[in-house]
Order: structure tokens, then C-alpha cells, then sequence
């Protein structure tokens, strides 16, 4: 009896230890800390942050006329920021009044986006390819 009770704790645990499959990546969004073996699901996102300094504010407003700027991807208006809101240095992604847009990165861990950013009457000021790294804020300084 003790040997039967013995061999089934052992095959309970054997089959226990090959685990759970999930998404193992600890800076995927979707990373399940129960997984023991990784399935190749880990899902990313990627944060980018435009930022534009003093002078570049001052002439989008004077030149420009510019009161607000807006983020697009693939015609949709990710975020929007007052004009006049300019940084010293790069900001933290999320920081009050900035241009952070998250990207959706699907299971690759950077990914290339073609973004525009427009004034409030739609000109376009700014088109490029940026690049947005998972777990990262890569960040964008806008020169007028």
C-alpha cells in the first residue's frame, strides 16, 4: 500500500513539474507567473513620447499658428497636447500634457509605426517611421 501510495505522489508530482505552458517573458503584458514552460503567446506593448523644447513651441505658435498637436496612426488620433507645451529634456512616457502614444507590438518585442502629427487644422507637421521598443519609452524630439 505504501509503495502504490508512493509511485502516485511521485507521478503527481512528474506530472505537475512539466508545468504549465504560457507566456513566460516577465515584460510581456500578458506574462502568467504560474507558466513553467514559455508557448510562445507573450504579448508586447511599447510606449513613444514626441516632445517638442522651448524654441520649437514658440515658433510653432508664432510661424505656425499652432494651438494644438494630435498623434495619428492609420487615421485614428492616438492623443493630442496644447501647443504650447514644451519640455527641457525628453519626458517620461505619460508625463502630464505629453504626446505618449502605446503601440501594440503583437508578439514581437519592437515594431516600426508610420505616424503623423498634426496641427488643430489637420497639417500635417511631422511624418516619419518611429520605432517602439516593449518594456521601453522611446521618446522623440519634434524640431520646428
Amino acid at each position: 500500500m505504501q509503495k502504490l501510495l508512493l509511485i502516485t505522489l511521485v507521478g503527481l508530482f512528474a506530472f505537475q513539474s512539466c508545468g504549465k505552458k504560457g507566456c513566460t517573458d516577465i515584460n510581456a503584458r500578458n506574462y502568467d507567473e504560474e507558466a513553467k514552460r514559455d508557448d510562445e503567446t507573450c504579448a508586447y506593448d511599447g510606449s513613444i513620447v514626441f516632445w517638442l523644447n522651448q524654441t520649437s513651441v514658440t515658433n510653432a505658435i508664432i510661424s505656425g499658428g499652432c494651438t494644438t498637436f494630435t498623434v495619428w496612426y492609420n487615421g485614428i488620433a492616438l492623443v493630442s497636447a496644447d501647443a504650447a507645451t514644451y519640455f527641457n529634456t525628453a519626458p517620461d512616457c505619460g508625463a502630464t500634457n505629453s504626446l505618449t502614444c502605446t503601440m501594440d507590438l503583437g508578439t514581437e518585442t519592437s515594431g516600426t509605426f508610420l505616424m503623423e502629427i498634426k496641427d488643430q487644422n489637420g497639417t500635417t507637421h511631422w511624418y516619419d517611421y518611429y520605432t517602439v521598443t516593449n518594456a521601453n519609452c522611446d521618446d522623440v524630439e519634434l524640431v520646428w
